[in-house]
């Protein structure tokens, strides 16, 4: 709660009253988010979408290839784009406002196949 009160000048006899304003924290963000494609070959570049709610004011965006047990931070921005390299992905969005925050974790979120090398599938004949 926020109290604030005018600058008041009173005679003898004159009475004041002080005006008080509650001004109310805000709620503090539910974090949720969606990111596309959610599955491909490497290297894979997703976009994510940030769908929280209450306003937040910074966004931390982390992922972790271990099943959530280390994370790494790959953004602060809101809607960042990332590139995922061949494994299965975790990932973390952690949203802020004065009210507090909120995080929601997605494990298992992103699924990347390796990349080929440009000669997968290619049949080569040798004549001779």
């Amino acid at each position: 709660m926020t109290i604030t009160a005018d600058t008041i000048a009173i005679g003898l006899n004159d009475t004041a009253s002080v005006g008080i304003a509650d001004t109310a924290m805000p709620s503090a963000p539910v974090a949720n988010f969606t990111g596309t494609p959610l599955s491909g070959t490497s290297p894979l570049s997703v976009a994510f979408t940030d769908a929280s709610t209450n306003t937040p004011t910074s966004w931390l965006w982390e992922r972790s290839s271990d099943g959530g047990s280390s994370w790494s931070t790959f953004s602060t921005s809101q809607n960042p784009t990332a590139t995922f390299t061949a494994g299965t992905w975790a990932v973390r969005l952690t949203a802020t406002n004065s009210g507090g925050s909120d995080d929601e974790t997605k494990l298992a979120y992103i699924t990347v196949a390796a990349g080929s090398s440009g000669q997968a599938g290619r049949l080569l004949l040798g004549l001779g």
